[in-house]
């Protein structure tokens, strides 16, 4: 049989435990209202980053589209760039062409009077080698015979001087 005090024991120990089992579970519940707490905290922060990234990206959306073009505008005008584009090539082509072609016209006529000219200044070229052989033939043998002549004439009046001066000594 279980006396007073057994049963006094036995309630002071469920006691004891139940305090102890009382203090881990306020402590826990103590812990988890911390936690919960800081979750609490991180979730506003990353619903107010969340709500900021939103804004920012419709406020960028908004602006997007208010500065995109239809894709049909878009083509269109593509469209219009490509056809005005083709058509300056042609003129540009057409313009080139017609250059092309002055050119060679120019050129041929340019190349007939250089030939032109070449043949003159040929035949200028033969007709002055011919007078200057002309005075070759004629004129410096004229020449040459009277620079002889004045030639020997200096030498006999230096023979004359200097038998003057014989003389005179």
């Amino acid at each position: 049989m279980a006396t007073t005090a057994d049963l006094s024991q036995a309630m002071k120990t469920m006691e004891d435990k139940f305090e102890n089992q009382r203090k881990w579970c306020e402590t826990q519940i103590t812990d988890f209202i911390m936690k919960l707490r800081n979750s609490t905290e991180k979730i506003d922060t990353i619903e107010r980053d969340s709500s900021t990234a939103i804004e920012t990206l419709n406020t960028d959306m908004k602006t997007l589209k208010a500065s995109s073009v239809q894709n049909a505008t878009f083509r269109q005008h593509i469209a219009q760039m490509e056809k005005r584009f083709h058509d300056e090539k042609d003129e540009v082509d057409v313009k080139l062409e017609g250059l092309r072609t002055n050119l060679e016209k120019d050129m041929i006529a340019n190349i007939g009077n250089l030939r032109l000219k070449a043949e003159t200044l040929n035949a200028n070229c033969i007709a002055l080698t011919e007078k200057s052989k002309v005075i070759e033939d004629t004129f410096l043998p004229a020449i040459r015979a009277e620079m002889e002549e004045q030639k020997a004439k200096r030498l006999n009046e230096t023979q004359r001087l200097e038998s003057d001066i014989e003389k005179m000594k």
